[in-house]
């Protein structure tokens, strides 16, 4: 084995490589890594520290990139090692050329991001001193680099136990991780990237903070150097002080060792936040709410403003929000003071601009623009809020606009930004104008969030799932513009130039060497159809015998016409008046038909969903197991995959509970068995209600319950979320859904029916109809679907939906799960994704 730095002559060669690395990968590296033109460029184009390959039998096998993100901070972007070589040692041998590479560079640590699925690598970095984040999806960071003067050999004294897990911080201070080597254990302040502490035989000095406190900890024989003080230390001692600081340092002085220790002060201090983050309005009448979190002594605190004036009592601990109902007087800024803290209220009518600690904003009614003014970075909301879109601009070298501080200029409704070489000028009317003027090459980056479909310009106009290309990329677009869509409503994005494009699931970036200007527009909804208001009801949503159907007319219009079912029925509506007709039938098997209504200006078609639940199911709940189904059999053969009794690790589960199990998160990729909740169960018509309290440090007071309901051979999990709380909470909840298929193919609903095989790590896709073929049965789902496949784990469905539950509202999310022995009867489960059963 070899590592050895890249140059122009390995292009080829890890083209090569990463062809052979297409199943290691969720959608592949074909459509990012196409030919030796793309790897110069992608080298070329952005001052990356190094990339170091590895060399084995004349053949590039491994490949590890890396940039720097800050002056202390090294990011490391890329790792890929070809997957007839896994398990030999070359990531390894990558990952820790590159972290002895920023070690001799200067930096205090080194970052990385990888998904979810890629739990082989996960072992590797920890190898390498890396710590999963808590609450991430996998977040790694190593401080080797800050603490490698203390241990030259880190690597081999490294004594890191190695777990496919997050790692837990020590339970003092805040946010403490610890390395221990050979000889000595050393304490690291993640959030001031610091040595806080070092313990070895005989020696002990650790330095952390709590409630504005400094407190050292301390055991040797020696001196402590604190705010230019020489104080003697001979055994334990503690000692504490406050701080107003944002951090704190001293010196150890032991056996003519001099060492030093330094932590960011922890406040002791209300937490402000608002529910809009963004206090952006364009009513006159508006609401939003103030959230505090008191991490003082029980408080009574005062809210003032010029438009209104508040006072909460809040305990110790507590969290609490406040609902305000304010009227605007006229455009402007309005501050709220809430103890030390402020917040801004915006209101705006027409154009207004404003500046607060480095943040500046433009806004007029339609849209909403901050810029931070370092690093220059801009983020458009529309006010609505259905698209938040984030612009980085990344110029050569990466730090030369980022560290950066930008002037500014406001010119009537534009305002300018800028630097040396570098100026933007933003306009915003009806769109969002961003005009560049650089003498340097830029990089300009969007960052959508949340959208759900993706229209581009290739060879020919496509549409495309934001999940299908995840680790894809177009690159090759005709025409300068993008479109993204979600909630019927359409971003469009052009520009005048480019030298390159690449846009993937997360983010777009454009290329250009000159001046460019860029907009943002909202394409225009439809006016709707006089059709559309003219509403159609039939109840049940799915006929199993009697079904009535319902007509209303909405419009101020007098509308006549006729309902064809087995018959016709004449009706005349005037303005809210209703038509009512029963009917019977008797459905043979799940299938579709149409009732006719016909009126004197237009016909409408509508689709019925006639259904006979046959068979039967068998399956087992138990409440004191995450409240999950542990087992799901149809014709004795299980379904499900459980690990009922004991949970155990699975993947980067651990606790791994599996089965059907209600989860709720903050984070859209996460989802966590509610194993701590206690769970009480009942018995109800055709099937379970199980109930719960969810109160953890970030979901505060949700009530749930869980119904587990069978039809026939149909299997209904439904989940109802309450928030109880105060304040509004966002929140991903619904099902996760592990299946016991042991080589399957997954077939899924996108634009018409598409199956995928496996890869061997994992992939996502999302769908409201999904199917997993595994041998000759067929598991089929319908709903707010993720299928996720874990290579050799199987496919499995996580149905969950993001909600943002105001205090006292519910929201309820359902799937519907049936086996069938052939794929032409499982799309028949189709006709169920909207329905209520």
């Amino acid at each position: 084995m070899k590592i050895i730095s890249f140059t122009d002559d390995y292009a080829k060669k890890v083209v090569d490589m990463n062809k052979r690395s297409q199943e290691g990968w969720p959608t592949g590296l074909d459509e990012v890594i196409i030919d030796e033109r793309d790897i110069l460029d992608w080298y070329n184009e952005s001052k990356y520290i190094e990339w170091y390959l590895a060399e084995e039998d004349d053949k590039i096998v491994g490949i590890c990139t890396f940039v720097e993100n800050d002056k202390d901070t090294v990011y490391l972007e890329f790792l890929n090692v070809d997957p007839l070589y896994h398990g030999r040692g070359f990531g390894k041998e990558l990952v820790k050329k590159c972290v002895e590479k920023s070690i001799e560079l200067g930096y205090k640590k080194v970052t990385l991001g990888t998904w979810a699925g890629n739990m082989k690598a996960v072992p590797v970095y920890k190898k390498c001193g890396f710590f999963w984040i808590p609450d991430t999806d996998v977040d790694m960071v190593s401080f080797i680099p800050l603490v490698a003067k203390l241990e030259k050999d880190w690597y081999n004294s490294l004594q890191k136990k190695i777990e496919v897990k997050e790692d837990e911080y020590e339970k003092f201070g805040e946010k403490i991780w610890s390395y221990k080597f050979k000889n000595f254990k050393v304490y690291i302040d993640s959030e001031n990237s610091s040595i806080c502490g070092i313990e070895k035989k005989n020696f002990k000095a650790l330095m952390y903070s709590k409630d504005s406190k400094i407190i050292l900890d301390l055991d040797f024989k020696g001196f402590v150097i604190l705010d230019d003080k020489k104080i003697e230390i001979d055994g334990k001692k503690n000692i504490e002080k406050e701080s107003k600081k944002e951090k704190e340092f001293v010196y150890i002085i032991s056996n003519e060792e001099t060492i030093k220790l330094e932590c960011k002060v922890v406040k002791k201090e209300i937490n402000v936040s608002s529910y809009p983050e963004n206090l952006y309005f364009n009513k006159k009448k508006s609401e939003f709410y103030i959230i505090i979190e008191n991490k003082k002594e029980d408080s009574e605190i005062n809210i003032e403003s010029e438009l209104f004036s508040k006072k909460i009592d809040i305990k110790k601990g507590e969290k609490k929000g406040v609902k305000i109902d304010v009227e605007f007087p006229k455009e402007g800024i309005y501050p709220v003071k809430i103890d030390e803290k402020t917040l801004y209220l915006r209101y705006v009518e027409d154009f207004l601009v404003h500046g607060e600690n480095e943040k500046f904003y433009i806004d007029n009614s339609k849209f909403s623009c901050k810029i931070d003014l370092k690093g220059g970075k801009l983020t458009f909301y529309d006010n609505e809020k259905v698209f938040e879109i984030e612009e980085r601009i990344i110029g050569y070298p990466p730090s030369k606009i980022k560290d950066s501080k930008f002037n500014y200029a406001i010119e009537g409704k534009k305002v300018k930004f800028y630097i040396e070489e570098f100026s933007k000028e933003i306009e915003l009317e009806d769109c969002l104008k961003i005009g560049y003027k650089t003498d340097i090459p830029i990089k300009f980056r969007i960052n959508p969030k949340n959208f759900e479909k993706m229209i581009l310009p290739a060879e020919k106009i496509v549409e495309v799932n934001s999940a299908e290309v995840d680790f894809g990329a177009f690159k090759k677009l005709k025409e300068n513009w993008i479109e993204y869509k979600k909630k019927n409503k359409t971003l469009h994005i052009e520009w005048e130039n480019s030298k390159k494009v690449q846009t993937s699931g997360w983010r777009s970036e454009i290329l250009f060497e000159k001046d460019n200007t860029l907009t943002l527009s909202y394409l225009k909804k439809e006016t709707p159809d006089l059709k559309d208001w003219f509403d159609i009801e039939i109840n049940p949503k799915v006929i199993e015998n009697d079904f009535e159907v319902s007509i209303k007319n909405l419009i101020n219009k007098k509308i006549e016409g006729k309902l064809v079912y087995n018959g016709e029925h004449s009706f005349v509506l005037r303005y809210n008046e209703e038509f009512k007709k029963k009917f019977s039938e008797t459905p043979e098997k799940l299938q579709r038909k149409k009732i006719k209504i016909s009126t004197d200006k237009f016909d409408i078609e509508k689709d019925i969903v006639l259904a006979k639940f046959r068979g039967n199911i068998d399956f087992k709940v138990s409440p004191e197991y995450a409240g999950s189904i542990y087992s799901l059999k149809k014709d004795g053969k299980e379904v499900l995959f459980s690990t009922y009794p004991s949970p155990r690790e699975f993947i980067w589960f651990n606790p791994f509970y599996g089965g059907i199990f209600p989860t709720v998160s903050k984070k859209e990729w996460q989802m966590p068995p509610l194993r701590k909740e206690k769970f009480k169960m009942e018995k109800i018509k055709d099937g379970y209600k199980l109930s719960t309290i969810i109160n953890t440090k970030k979901l505060k007071n949700l009530s749930l319950e869980c119904f587990y309901i069978k039809k026939g051979d149909v299997l209904i999990p439904r989940v109802i979320l309450k928030n109880n709380a105060s304040f509004p909470q966002k929140v991903y909840f619904g099902f996760g859904i592990f299946l016991n298929a042991k080589n399957p193919l997954l077939w899924y609903m996108d634009n018409g029916i598409k199956n995928r095989k496996s890869t061997l790590f994992e992939f996502w896709t999302k769908t409201d109809w999904a199917c997993v073929e595994d041998k000759d049965r067929f598991i089929t789902c319908v709903g707010d679907i993720t299928a996720m496949s874990f290579g050799r784990y199987g496919m499995h469905f996580a149905a969950k939906k993001e909600a943002v539950l105001f205090p006292d509202e519910s929201k309820e999310n359902r799937v519907i799960l049936r086996v069938y022995n052939n794929l032409e009867e499982a799309k028949e489960m189709y006709l169920l994704k909207d329905l209520d059963i």
